[in-house]
C-alpha cells in the first residue's frame, strides 16, 4: 500500500510538473523571456529528476527512441570539448573557423577561443540548457497514463482557445493595451502573448487537429447516446459537442485574424487531412459534414469582421519577393563553408554574420528554416538527426495500425497530423526556437510515439464506464 501511495504521489507530481511546462509558456512572450526560459529549464531539472527517480514509471518507448534521445542530448555536450590548438587546426576547413574565431574577437573584445568544435561555446551551453524541458515534457508525456494524458490534451485545447479568443479581441478592438509583449504596433494583428503572428497562429494549427478528432469522436457516439435513453448523458454530449465546436471554430478564426499566409495555408490543410483521417471512422458524411458547416461558418464569421486585409496579404504580397530566400541562400553558404561540422548548436546567430553579404542590412537571428539552422549549426550529425526523427515519425504512423479507435487514438492521429504541419511550417519559420511551440511540438510527439498497452486502455475504458453507470444510478435513485 506505501509503495502504491508513493507511485500515486510521483505520478500526480509528473502531471502537475507536465502541465506547467506545456502550459506555462505562451503566457509569457511564447517562452521567449530569459526569465520564462529559467523557470522552464528548473522545472524540467524537477521533472527529470522525478521521472528517473522512481523505476516503476511506465516506459513505453521503444529501444531506438531512447537511443535518440541519447543522440540528441549529447550532440551539444560534444561539441563543448576543448581541443588542444595542433589538434583544432585539424578540424576540417580551419581557415574558416579561423576567420570567424578573429570576426568575433573584433567584434567583442571580452570573446575568448574556446578551441572546441563550436566557435560560440556559451551559444551551445544555452542551447543545452534550452533542450532540458523538450527532452523532459517528451518523457513524461510517453509515460502518462491514459486519463491523465487525455486530461493535458483538453487542458492545451482551453490554453489555444483562451489565446484564441485573445487574438481575436485584438484584431477587432485595435486596442494597444492587449499587446502585453513584443511591439505595440503589430498592424492589428491576432497574435495574443506571442511575440510574431507566425507562431502564434503555429499554436492554432497545432492543436486544431486534436480538437477536429475529439470533437468528430463525439459525433460519432450520438447513435449510442440516443439510444441510451439516457436525458442527464445525452446534455453531457450535447455540452461538450457544442464545446468543442467552439474551440475548433475559436481557433479557425483567430488563425485568419493572424493574417500569416503560411499559418492560414496549414490551417486548411489541416481541416483537409483531419476530415480525410477521422470522418470515415466516426460519423462518416456526419463528422466531415459538421466540421465543414463549423469551418464555413468560421469563414462567414471572419468575412463579416473584415477579411479584407487577410485576403490582401496574399495578393499584395508575391512570396518569390520574401527576404526569406535571401536568408536561405546565405545560409546555405554557410553549411558549405562550416560542413562536416558546423559552427556548433545555438550559433547561427553570430556566425550567420561572418557570411552574411554587405547588401543584407538587416540583423538575422535565425534562418527562418529549421532544417538550414540545424544543418547550418551541426553539419553532416544535423543529416542524421533529420533522417532519424523522420524514421521515427513513420515510426508512430505504423505503431497505430491495430489499435481501436479508442480515444487516445484520435488524440495519436491528431498529434500526428499537428506534427507533419509543423515539419512544413518549419520550412519557412523559426517555430521550433520559439520556446512555447517546442514544447507543445515535444509533448504530442511523447503522445505519438509511446506505445500504450492494450490493457490500460481496457483499464481507462472501464473506469469511464463505470463513472458514467454511477452518475446514471444516482440519477435514477433522486425521489421524483
Amino acid at each position: 500500500m506505501q509503495t502504491h501511495n508513493k507511485n500515486q504521489f510521483q505520478e500526480n507530481l509528473n502531471f502537475v510538473l507536465m502541465l506547467g511546462l506545456l502550459l506555462f509558456a505562451p503566457w509569457v512572450a511564447s517562452g521567449k523571456s530569459i526569465y520564462a526560459l529559467l523557470v522552464l529549464e528548473l522545472a524540467a531539472l524537477a521533472l527529470l529528476a522525478s521521472l528517473f527517480w522512481n523505476p516503476f514509471i511506465p516506459k513505453r518507448l521503444p529501444m531506438i527512441v531512447w537511443l535518440s534521445l541519447g543522440l540528441l542530448a549529447s550532440i551539444p555536450l560534444l561539441y563543448l570539448i576543448s581541443f588542444s590548438s595542433p589538434l583544432w587546426q585539424e578540424l576540417p576547413h580551419p581557415d574558416h573557423y579561423q576567420a570567424a574565431v578573429t570576426w568575433l574577437q573584433q567584434q567583442d573584445s571580452e570573446y575568448k577561443a574556446w578551441l572546441a568544435p563550436s566557435i560560440v561555446p556559451q551559444k551551445t551551453l544555452h542551447a543545452l540548457l534550452a533542450l532540458l524541458p523538450l527532452l523532459a515534457i517528451f518523457i513524461a508525456a510517453s509515460s502518462t497514463p491514459v486519463r491523465k494524458l487525455t486530461g493535458a490534451i483538453y487542458a492545451l485545447l482551453i490554453l489555444a482557445s483562451i489565446q484564441a479568443i485573445w487574438g481575436i479581441l485584438q484584431y477587432t478592438m485595435g486596442l494597444e493595451q492587449l499587446y502585453v509583449w513584443g511591439s505595440k504596433h503589430s498592424g492589428g494583428n491576432a497574435r495574443a502573448t506571442y511575440l510574431n503572428r507566425d507562431h502564434y497562429v503555429a499554436l492554432m494549427y497545432l492543436v486544431l487537429p486534436l480538437s477536429i478528432g475529439l470533437f468528430s469522436l463525439n459525433i460519432g457516439k450520438y447513435t449510442q447516446i440516443k439510444e441510451s435513453d439516457n436525458k442527464t448523458k445525452f446534455d453531457r454530449w450535447l455540452i461538450k459537442t457544442l464545446l468543442l465546436a467552439l474551440a475548433t471554430f475559436l481557433l479557425l478564426i483567430a488563425a485568419l485574424f493572424s493574417r500569416s499566409r503560411t499559418g492560414i495555408f496549414l490551417m486548411i490543410l489541416a481541416i483537409f487531412m483531419s476530415a480525410l483521417l477521422f470522418a470515415r471512422h466516426v460519423g462518416g458524411k456526419r463528422s466531415a459534414g459538421l466540421t465543414t458547416t463549423v469551418t464555413m461558418l468560421a469563414f462567414g464569421m471572419a468575412s463579416s469582421v473584415g477579411l479584407i486585409p487577410v485576403v490582401n496579404r496574399f495578393i499584395a504580397i508575391n512570396p518569390m519577393e520574401d527576404f526569406r530566400w535571401e536568408m536561405a541562400a546565405t545560409a546555405i553558404v554557410g553549411i558549405k563553408a562550416f560542413f562536416p561540422l558546423g559552427s556548433g548548436p545555438g550559433t547561427f546567430q553570430e556566425i550567420y554574420r561572418t557570411v552574411q553579404p554587405y547588401d543584407q542590412r538587416h540583423f538575422i537571428n535565425h534562418a527562418h528554416n529549421d532544417y538550414l539552422e540545424l544543418l547550418f549549426e551541426i553539419g553532416a550529425v544535423g543529416i542524421l538527426v533529420l533522417a532519424l526523427l523522420l524514421i521515427l515519425y513513420i515510426y508512430g504512423w505504423f505503431s497505430l495500425r491495430g489499435m481501436r479507435w479508442h480515444e487516445i487514438r484520435f488524440i495519436k492521429v491528431g498529434a500526428g497530423i499537428s506534427l507533419f504541419l509543423m515539419m512544413l511550417h518549419s520550412l519557412v519559420d523559426f517555430n521550433m526556437h520559439t520556446p512555447a511551440n517546442a514544447l507543445i511540438v515535444a509533448f504530442l510527439t511523447g503522445v505519438f510515439l509511446a506505445k500504450i498497452p492494450e490493457d490500460e486502455l481496457q483499464r481507462s475504458h472501464r473506469r469511464r464506464r463505470r463513472r458514467h453507470s454511477k452518475s446514471h444510478s444516482q440519477k435514477a435513485e433522486e425521489p421524483l
